[in-house]
């Protein structure tokens, strides 16, 4: 999967202010993989 690095900011943004990963996957049209992928990769980027 290609992440938009937009993509990833929008959900850095969702989640930080509370949003669940039930409404941002609606939010975005994410299904559940994407979004998973997305936080993995926040996750990755975070520890490095």
């Amino acid at each position: 999967m290609i992440m938009l690095d937009e993509t990833v900011e929008i959900v850095k943004n969702l989640m930080a202010t509370g949003y669940s990963d039930v409404e941002i996957c609606s939010k975005l049209s994410l299904n559940w993989e994407e979004f998973w992928d997305i936080v993995e990769h926040i996750s990755y980027i975070d520890l490095n």
